[in-house]
């Protein structure tokens, strides 16, 4: 799941990469590896992909309050480990929900019937292809993101967590 992000959190900056408030042990990695690059899916306009997920971190941070939540930050995609790393995934008992933060210009955005988005007339998004990817303004992010995490403290996969944890370790320097 891909979740856009294109507002601002207050007050939050770029070097603030977990939220002082964070639970400690819930929030996991670090936004310090999340880089602008060309192979990145979405790319922020206007500001730089650690800028907006740190962001969005500080959005992320309210879904630490529900039982069981995890966050991972600058997730290494292991399938595709020359790919940018993915800027959060959240994990909640066997769900994980993947997300790239993104910030454009202001705009009237819209989506049309086919499901792609237009920011004042101009083609911007693919139309989601399944119903497991979703855009979302950051101001309804959260709570849309809840809405898909189960209910309670249900089991986890203990070989999900340990992979995220193995994604989210700093590179070996070769030092």
């Amino acid at each position: 799941m891909v979740m856009t992000m294109t507002g601002f959190a207050d007050g939050w900056t770029a070097d603030q990469a977990r939220p002082a408030t964070a639970l400690p042990g819930r929030c996991h990695g670090s936004l310090d590896v999340i880089t602008d690059s060309e192979r990145r899916g979405l790319r922020p306009i206007g500001t730089t992909a650690r800028e907006v997920a740190a962001r969005t971190g500080a959005l992320l941070n309210d879904l630490l309050a529900l039982p069981g939540v995890r966050i991972f930050q600058g997730v290494r995609p292991d399938a595709a480990p020359d790919m940018p790393r993915i800027p959060h995934a959240v994990s909640a008992g066997r769900q994980l929900i993947l997300i790239e933060s993104v910030a454009w210009p202001p705009g009237q955005y819209a989506a049309r019937a086919a499901g792609r988005i237009h920011c004042d007339g101009t083609y911007t998004l693919p139309a989601p292809a399944t119903r497991d990817l979703a855009w979302t303004r950051a101001d309804d992010a959260v709570r849309v993101i809840h809405t898909r995490l189960p209910r309670g403290q249900p089991a986890v996969s203990m070989k999900a967590v340990a992979a995220l944890f193995a994604a989210t370790a700093p590179e070996e320097s070769g030092i």
